[in-house]
């Protein structure tokens, strides 16, 4: 009878188990649910807010029309090649390490941005060209030739050369990528550049993105249409980035506005329960690249008066 007892007692027991476990499972599941619910709930909202945002901002009032020269085009081209190409990049350079998504990243974002940044320029110049005869000849290029440029300009950055992106609470990767974007521009325009079948100065990790079929031929998709829209409604980042652009092509008027516009698209995105990390970097690639972007053209744009 002992043993009959014993034997009740570990069914009841092992019952009970089962029953908290399973009970522990639909709980954490519901939660999960419930968490998700409650992040999408959060996301519409902050797009809401975005949205709002750029519908009651006032631009600075400017005597430079820089629509109508092509400037901003190609800052905007800038922005949006170096945001596709830091996606880009963190998803080809996860393949190839823990820390492969972080370089593809900031590779990506120079090199992509750089190139759609050039052949964007080309698209504006003919105008330019017909009206002035100092607009720079820059050539057109492919992924390699900027993966080149990336390459020679690493170590050439100085402390000083973050001021603008840290001002406007960036953090220090996407400074970099703009910052070197930059640098890359500068020695585009100035033709030095080396044969890019032989590129010096890549880790071996830089080297297996930029020699990965998937970076060489989206990157180079990028380039040739820079303004071309690339945007998966469905993707949260990429929703932004459309909001992001919108407002800058519409109401930006001179590096001030923009840099307003950064901070504030800046510190949104910066929230890691609501964004990836990969949708941070991306974001936050394209627009420390358009700040930096505006700075540079700022100064070697031609000065056309407005018609």
């Amino acid at each position: 009878m002992a043993i009959t007892n014993k034997k009740i007692l570990l069914i009841l027991a092992t019952g009970l188990f089962i029953s908290l476990f399973i009970f522990s499972a639909c709980n954490s599941d519901m939660d999960e649910v419930l968490d998700e619910t409650t992040i999408n709930i959060k996301q519409n909202e902050i797009l809401n807010q975005l949205q709002a945002y750029n519908d009651n901002f006032i631009p600075t009032p400017t005597s430079r029309s820089i629509g109508r020269t092509g400037w901003l085009r190609v800052v905007i081209a800038d922005g949006k090649g170096a945001y596709e190409g830091a996606k880009l990049g963190c998803k080809v350079g996860r393949w190839f390490g823990p820390k492969g998504a972080t370089i593809g990243a900031i590779l990506g974002g120079v090199v992509v941005g750089g190139g759609s940044s050039c052949r964007q320029y080309r698209r504006e110049s003919q105008e330019i060209s017909s009206r002035l005869c100092s607009a720079p000849v820059l050539p057109i290029e492919t992924h390699r030739t900027f993966a080149a440029c990336y390459a020679e300009t690493k170590e050439l950055i100085q402390p000083s050369d973050y001021t603008l992106g840290i001002s406007l609470g960036l953090d220090s990767t996407s400074v970099k990528i703009a910052i070197q974007h930059n640098m890359v521009l500068d020695r585009v325009e100035a033709k030095e550049l080396t044969n890019p079948q032989i590129i010096i100065g890549l880790t071996e990790t830089e080297e297996k993105i930029v020699n990965s079929d998937e970076f060489k031929i989206t990157s180079n998709e990028i380039i040739s249409e820079p303004l071309s829209p690339r945007y998966d409604y469905d993707s949260y980042s990429d929703n932004i980035m459309n909001l992001f652009i919108n407002l800058v092509s519409t109401n930006c008027r001179n590096q001030d506005d923009l840099n307003r516009i950064v901070s504030n698209y800046t510190s949104t995105v910066q929230n890691p329960y609501y964004f990836t990390t990969e949708e941070t970097e991306s974001l936050c690639a394209g627009f420390a690249v358009m700040a930096y972007s505006f700075q540079y053209w700022s100064e070697k744009w031609p000065t056309i008066d407005p018609e």
